[in-house]
């Protein structure tokens, strides 16, 4: 399965969890993953070569991560489908294999290349995040404008947002960070079953969690002065938390987030 959402949402500690239910594996234990970073400390969770895909997919769209293309691109059309043959050799694990996990916040934007080049649907597993959490995290990170990184968080969301489908999961940072044994089971399980996989055991599930939330690595509170949050388009800034906040409050998150 893929894990995605924009940058600064929680991707990888979404994909973390992902690959120890998915796979019974310690996360820790990935190989072929980018190296640890200091805005990342347990680790991105996404291979090199799924980053050089999507990197070489946006190049073809004369975009990049943080420019991403506005609209929907037509990959089931020439050139750009023709562009996507050279990929199946390099992901062909992932079409034959069942069991495994790898996540990209790129794919937010990419993941309708996938289908032509693995010639199947991959389930998702989205995070969300409130929107100027995401911004100001940019900011840190980045140097990015807080109104740039709200508008990225909003291309990203809307793009991913139009490839849902009830099967898929979407699951918000906040609960991510105080999730616990009854809270996993009853958001990841009936997803894990779906796809045929095993729920946890509760050994599993408080293993899983004990390890890889840290609260306190949620650090973008910190980063930013009253003097930048002045600067912020007011306008731009209702209009993502109005959606978000959409979302959040729904008693089904996925079909809102759809919509």
């Amino acid at each position: 399965m893929f894990v995605t959402g924009c940058h600064r949402s929680g991707t990888s500690l979404l994909a973390s969890l992902m690959h120890g239910l998915v796979t019974g594996q310690d996360p820790k234990q990935r190989s072929g993953d980018l190296e640890l970073k200091l805005e990342n400390p347990l680790g991105f969770f996404e291979s090199e070569r799924l980053v050089e895909v999507n990197e070489g997919l946006l190049h073809v769209l004369g975009c990049s991560w943080d420019r991403p293309p506005l609209l929907p691109s037509s990959w089931d059309q020439s050139p750009l489908l023709d562009a996507l043959q050279l990929q199946r050799s390099k992901l062909s694990s992932y079409a034959l294999e069942h069991a495994w996990v790898d996540k990209d916040p790129r794919l937010s934007i990419t993941y309708p290349a996938y289908l032509h080049i693995l010639l199947r649907r991959i389930p998702l597993v989205v995070a969300l995040r409130d929107p100027l959490a995401v911004a100001t995290s940019l900011h840190a990170r980045n140097g990015f404008s807080l109104n740039r990184g709200l508008v990225l968080w909003w291309i990203y969301n809307h793009h991913i947002a139009s490839q849902l489908c009830p099967k898929d999961l979407l699951v918000s940072y906040r609960n991510l960070l105080i999730l616990d044994d009854l809270a996993l089971q009853k958001i990841v399980g009936p997803f894990l079953e779906l796809h045929k996989h095993q729920r946890p055991s509760d050994d599993q599930s408080q293993a899983l969690i004990t390890s890889l939330l840290k609260p306190e690595f949620n650090r973008s509170e910190d980063a930013i002065n009253l003097d930048g949050r002045t600067r912020i388009h007011p306008l731009l800034l209702k209009i993502c938390e109005n959606a978000y906040n959409n979302v959040i409050q729904a008693s089904d998150q996925l079909a809102s987030f759809q919509e």
